[in-house]
C-alpha cells in the first residue's frame, strides 16, 4: 500500500517536486558567500550563540530539555545587559512535572523575564535556530550556558560541543521534521 502511495507520488511529480525544492535550497545556501558551519566546544559556542542573538533579526527557538537554575540566571544576564528582546526568544524544555525544583524556579524566572516558554514531555533534542542558523549538538544550552565561570577545570562537566550551520534550507527542514511550539504547549504562570 505505502509503496502504491509513493509510487503514485512520484508519477505526479510530488516527490520530486520537494526534493528538487529542497535541493535547489540547499545548493543555494551553500554557495552563498555567507555560508559557513563549525563545530563549536562549550565556551565558543557561548560567544558565538550570544553574538547571533544580539545580530537576530527574526526570532530563536532553543530546545533545551534540561535547566539549570545558575545557567537560566547567566543568559538572562546576557539577555537583558545586550538589550536582546526576550520575547523574541521562545524555548522548549521538559514540562515542570518532568523538572526538578531548581529547573522549575528556572522555568519560572524564564517566564517572569518574558521569555516564551514552552513545555514537550520527554523532549530530548539539543540545537537552537536563530533566524537562518540551526546549532544543533550535545550541549543542553541552558543547562550549562556560562556555568564555567564559577567552576574549576576539574568541576567542568559541560564538555559538549555544537555544530553551527548557516543554512534556511537546513532550518526549514529541521523545523518540519519537529515542529515548531504550539500555543497549547505554553507554559503561563498562575497568579502567586
Amino acid at each position: 500500500m505505502v509503496v502504491g502511495i509513493i509510487r503514485k507520488w512520484l508519477e505526479k511529480g510530488i516527490v520530486a517536486k520537494r526534493v528538487k525544492e529542497i535541493a535547489l535550497k540547499a545548493l543555494v545556501d551553500i554557495y552563498s558567500p555567507a555560508t559557513w558551519s563549525e563545530a563549536l566546544k562549550t565556551e565558543a559556542f557561548e560567544a558565538k550563540f550570544l553574538e547571533d542573538l544580539k545580530n537576530m533579526r527574526e526570532g530563536a527557538l532553543i530546545f533545551s530539555p534540561y535547566l539549570n537554575e545558575e545557567a537560566v540566571n547567566n543568559f538572562i544576564i546576557d539577555v537583558k545587559t545586550h538589550k536582546i528582546d526576550p520575547k523574541k526568544i521562545s524555548i522548549v524544555t521538559r514540562p515542570l512535572e518532568e523538572s526538578d525544583e531548581k529547573a522549575a524556579r528556572a522555568i519560572r524566572a524564564l517566564v517572569r523575564e518574558n521569555f516564551n516558554v514552552y513545555s514537550r514531555p520527554k523532549m530530548h533534542y539539543k540545537l537552537a535556530i536563530i533566524d537562518d542558523i540551526i546549532y544543533i549538538g550535545s550541549l543542553n544550552i541552558l543547562q550549562c550556558y556560562k556555568r564555567y565561570l564559577t567552576k574549576s577545570e576539574e568541576e567542568r562537566w559541560c564538555l559538549d560541543y555544537m555544530i553551527r550551520i548557516k543554512s534556511s534550507g537546513l532550518v526549514e527542514e529541521i523545523l518540519g521534521r519537529i515542529a515548531p511550539p504550539s500555543p497549547n504547549e505554553k507554559i503561563e504562570l498562575q497568579e502567586e
